[in-house]
């Protein structure tokens, strides 16, 4: 899953570039929004894995209680 997620990325950011290279007034407006953002959709996007990991996993164990940094990082 790690490495699809990997693929994925790459192949965004390369769609990204040559579409940059190729028809800049396209991404002239938005690119700055695109880059601003990437941080925090990852973030989301790793948040949402943790807890579908959480979920999905076959170990019924109770967690234990997060920490303030543990809390401050999810």
């Amino acid at each position: 899953m790690n490495r699809f997620i990997a693929l994925l990325f790459v192949a965004l950011i390369t769609f990204l570039a040559v579409l940059y290279v190729k028809r800049p007034d396209v991404l002239s407006n938005v690119w700055i929004w695109i880059i601003g953002l990437a941080a925090p959709i990852a973030g989301l996007f790793k948040r949402l894995y943790i807890e579908v990991k959480k979920r999905l996993s076959k170990d019924k164990t109770p967690a234990s209680t997060p920490t303030p940094i543990e809390r401050a990082t999810l």
